[in-house]
């Protein structure tokens, strides 16, 4: 069962500056480059991201997409964000993100699986969260909850999302769908994450 959050969060307002070429060179040398709320990117549901420094081995990563699943290409803003593999189900108006981070960063699990539950709740709008699960992926322990709350784009989603500790990286992967969808979902949802393969 979600559980409302217990403080307000504000979503981040973009300010058009720039296209998006100029913003990446902007990036590449380490100014803050804020966006319009009519950018395209903003208008897409918020996944999430585990930050700016993916394992080197994310490209080692493979997923093996069911029926009706289709790969995406990467933008150079989810590349930027860490994420190495992004795929859409049409039928099932859904859409997946996994994305990766060195395990020798990683100190504490526990801490980590809230900061990436805190940062889900940040994007959103009057989030609601699961409890954490402790599970097992394929052998290697896991982390799994729910997130719903109100996209950029103004409409509300549920986010299943699951990180996996394996020796070498931490491989996070989130799969959603729009709230009143996700029942219907969930338990397709649930089988992306044993069907990564590469994590070590």
């Amino acid at each position: 069962m979600l559980k409302p959050l217990c403080y307000s969060v504000q979503e981040s307002h973009w300010r058009k500056s720039c296209s998006q070429a100029l913003r990446r060179v902007h990036a590449e040398k380490g100014y803050v480059v804020e966006r319009s709320e009519d950018d395209e990117e903003d208008k897409k549901p918020a996944a999430m991201l585990t930050g700016v420094n993916p394992s080197p081995n994310a490209g080692k990563l493979s997923l093996a997409y069911p029926e009706g699943w289709e790969q995406q290409t990467l933008t150079d803003d989810m590349q930027r964000s860490g994420i190495s593999i992004a795929a859409s189900n049409v039928t099932r108006d859904a859409g997946l993100r996994v994305s990766t981070r060195d395990a020798k960063q990683i100190t504490d699990v526990d801490a980590y699986t809230q900061s990436r539950l805190a940062a889900q709740l940040s994007v959103l709008k009057e989030p609601t969260h699961s409890e954490v699960q402790t599970i097992a992926i394929n052998g290697h322990p896991a982390k799994r909850f729910e997130v719903a709350g109100e996209a950029r784009n103004g409409v509300r989603y549920e986010y299943n999302d699951t990180l996996i500790f394996g020796s070498a990286y931490v491989v996070a992967i989130s799969v959603f769908t729009t709230e009143l969808n996700y029942a219907n979902e969930k338990r397709d949802l649930e089988v992306m994450a044993e069907r990564i393969s590469g994590i070590k």
